[in-house]
């Protein structure tokens, strides 16, 4: 049996850490929340739980969006003038990192890829002409762990081993570690 998280290690943002979209875009809707308030909450909660200098430090999230913020006060600008882009408009995601997104690394947690030139990927454009924040890349299997049968699963040599929310001392496996790990520490 691997050790057992400790409870929630920020409390002010447990309930916030797991609303889903609709829970979110409903409560914005109701001006319960502003973007700008979602985006730091969650932005506090990844600094007390996922930074490697945190109590749990899970690394789950690779980078965030050095623009989250500047995202968010113009998704509250437009819910403010009633020009949303969808009913989505302001709530934040995150993507892995195998996910070409401007301004995030985009490596596949692999170090061959550091620094490359890359635009956003579709899926992201997307997101972003409905107006979804793109809070940050999460950290992955390195090749979404498609190295070698002996590979380290959940460990990629940019981000290093996503731990596991619930047994901090195991990895969260797979591909989608740093994703399934976020998800799970809210």
């Amino acid at each position: 049996v691997g050790t057992m998280a400790p409870a929630d290690p920020h409390l002010e943002t447990r309930g916030l850490g797991f609303l889903s979209a609709t829970e979110l875009a409903e409560l914005l809707a109701q001006g319960t929340f502003t973007s700008v308030e979602i985006v730091t909450g969650l932005l506090k909660r990844i600094a007390c739980i996922d930074a490697p200098t945190s109590t749990t430090a899970l690394r789950s999230m690779l980078a965030l969006s050095d623009d989250a913020l500047e995202q968010a006060h113009a998704a509250d600008a437009r819910r403010s003038s009633g020009t949303l882009l969808s009913a989505f408009d302001g709530i934040p995601i995150v993507i892995k990192d195998n996910i070409e997104a401007v301004g995030l690394p985009s490596t596949a947690g692999a170090t061959a890829l550091v620094g490359r030139s890359h635009g956003d990927a579709d899926l992201v454009q997307q997101l972003r002409e409905a107006g979804l924040i793109i809070l940050g890349a999460t950290n992955l299997s390195e090749w979404a762990n498609l190295r070698s049968p002996n590979s380290a699963s959940g460990w990629s040599a940019v981000g290093g081993l996503t731990a596991n929310p619930w047994a901090t001392d195991r990895s969260a496996g797979g591909s989608s570690s740093g994703s399934g790990a976020a998800l799970a520490a809210g």
